[in-house]
């Protein structure tokens, strides 16, 4: 039988058992030990990287799979759909 130890979840602070060869894997490889799957998604999501991800840019990468340009658009007419988004124009 497998070695079990006793960690504390660094996300929400619960005590949990697992594997001592897992978990010295895991810090070889440079991941963190979570007790759960939610908990990683927590913990991936308050990462730096993930951080960075300005709304602005998620917006704007997104913001041209409206409608016409979208290529799985088939050209139906929803009342849910959102208007599109207004292009910028330079006073210049």
């Amino acid at each position: 039988m497998a070695t079990m130890i006793e960690l504390v979840c660094p996300v929400c602070g619960e005590k949990y058992d697992k594997v001592a060869y897992e978990h010295r894997r895991n810090l070889k490889k440079g991941r963190v030990s979570v007790c759960s799957r939610t908990c990683h998604a927590t913990f991936m999501n308050l990462s730096p990287a993930k951080q960075e991800q300005p709304r602005a840019m998620l917006a704007e990468r997104n913001a041209n799979q409206w409608r016409e340009a979208n290529p799985n658009w088939r050209g139906g007419v929803s009342d849910k759909l959102k208007p599109l988004p207004e292009e910028k124009k330079d006073d210049g």
